[in-house]
């Protein structure tokens, strides 16, 4: 990301001539959904129903992770109760067990023990489906240097939430892709949620997320963009040069 490349110029005095951004891109072996309704398998895995709100994060939760915002979004939870007493928040990722005892004593001590679901580790088979289930995909970041979880969120239709501090802004296109907010705010939190809740979502609206992310991030682009580089950086100058000798 552009984020990256900024961060590689400013520690290593790099040159920027040098640098080129590649966005990054879906897994050409992503499963792609054609329809977005909440999959009955995972409501009755997590005992939801299809009317609840869910909120969604998918993360490394280490303790060097907090940078993802997952405790903004735990912190914000008592005030979302107060409009949506039946919210939940399902926070995934295989946990370190240092960083799985502080989120489970951060949630007891805000009583949000029946909101927060901790899933663990999802296999990638389960990814699409998961996505799915959630109303909007949260990971307010200040740290991202990309952030390939927004993208394979988007190519399941779902709504997203992300920083905008960080490699979050190039994978939500600059907002074209989800709400960005400050990563640190939890009033522009809270509002992001409630709008992203308000405005419901529909078949019609999540086809127009994963169509924007297949389009911006699809594998035959990508691969294009690396090959056009190798091209002209690495296979160019060759001929340059056998063209001088040539003469």
């Amino acid at each position: 990301s552009e984020y990256t490349a900024e961060k590689l110029r400013e520690l290593n005095s790099a040159d920027p001539e040098k640098i080129k951004v590649l966005p990054n891109c879906l897994d050409p072996y992503l499963e792609i959904p054609s329809t977005f309704s909440k999959p009955d398998n995972l409501l009755k895995r997590y005992q939801l129903t299809s009317d609840q709100p869910i909120l969604f994060t998918l993360a490394r939760l280490l303790s060097n992770s907090i940078y993802k915002g997952y405790d903004l979004i735990i912190e914000s939870l008592p005030e979302l109760i107060k409009t949506y007493p039946n919210i939940r928040f399902l926070l995934a990722g295989k946990a370190g067990n240092s960083e799985k005892l502080r989120l489970e004593k951060l949630v007891t001590s805000l009583n949000l023990n029946q909101y927060v679901i901790f899933t663990g580790y999802i296999p990638d088979a389960e990814l699409s489906d998961h996505f799915r289930l959630a109303d909007i995909f949260v990971m307010p970041s200040n740290k991202e240097g990309f952030g390939i979880v927004f993208i394979e969120a988007a190519a399941s239709g779902c709504k997203i939430i992300g920083g905008n501090q960080d490699g979050s802004r190039q994978a939500l296109l600059d907002g074209k892709l989800g709400t960005l907010i400050h990563p640190g705010k939890k009033e522009d939190l809270l509002n992001a949620i409630i709008i992203n809740l308000e405005n419901q979502r529909s078949e019609s609206s999540s086809k127009a997320i994963q169509t924007l992310c297949l389009k911006h991030f699809n594998y035959k682009q990508y691969f294009n963009q690396i090959q056009s580089l190798l091209l002209n950086n690495a296979l160019l100058p060759n001929r340059k040069r056998n063209l001088e000798q040539q003469h």
